[in-house]
């Protein structure tokens, strides 16, 4: 899920620049990113894709609109779902995210998480996160906060970044969708 991860931020920072996302937006963000793959193609993200559930629920509780001039489907589901349906896709989402955010900037402190075992990891790196400026965010219970030399560095490069991970998204889903 750390390919759909980034290109949230990169989605969230493209429409509103600020330097503070929720959690939930990002998880909605998600979801509209995934949605096409799962629903027209029917890929796979691998044995344990929780994502394919979502995708469905989305599609038994609202009518997408695919079409080309159709509004942007985070839109869609903002205004589609209904409060009860919204949140319960955000709760699925952020079920699935239990890991993703701390695990997006483990590299970055990989001297510093040597010999911390492995149950403690995500602990150590939210508490390295208010430390550090190496990793692109700051974690909080709701919401990652960008540090300001990074904020400027994603909106600097946002087109080249978003290509090489949307690259490697697309290895990724060859490799775990060989007959399609």
């Amino acid at each position: 899920y750390k390919f759909y991860w980034f290109l949230a931020i990169l989605d969230e920072l493209a429409e509103t620049g600020q330097p503070r996302i929720a959690l939930r937006s990002l998880a909605l963000r998600m979801v509209a990113n995934v949605w096409y793959p799962l629903d027209y193609y029917k890929l796979s993200f691998g044995v344990d894709d929780g994502f394919k559930l979502i995708a469905d629920f989305v599609s038994a509780h609202m009518q997408v609109d695919n079409r080309p001039t159709a509004r942007p489907l985070f839109e869609q589901l903002q205004a589609g779902l209904g409060g009860d349906a919204l949140a319960a896709v955000g709760q699925k989402v952020i079920g699935l995210l239990r890991y993703v955010p701390s695990r997006f900037i483990r590299p970055f402190f990989k001297a510093e998480l040597g010999g911390v075992p492995e149950t403690k990891i995500d602990k150590r790196i939210a508490e390295l996160s208010q430390l550090s400026t190496a990793a692109p965010y700051r974690l909080g219970r709701e919401a990652i906060e960008l540090h300001p030399a990074w904020l400027a560095y994603l909106q600097e490069h946002q087109g080249i970044l978003r290509a090489f991970t949307q690259w490697h998204l697309l290895r990724f889903l060859q490799k775990n969708n060989p007959n399609v």
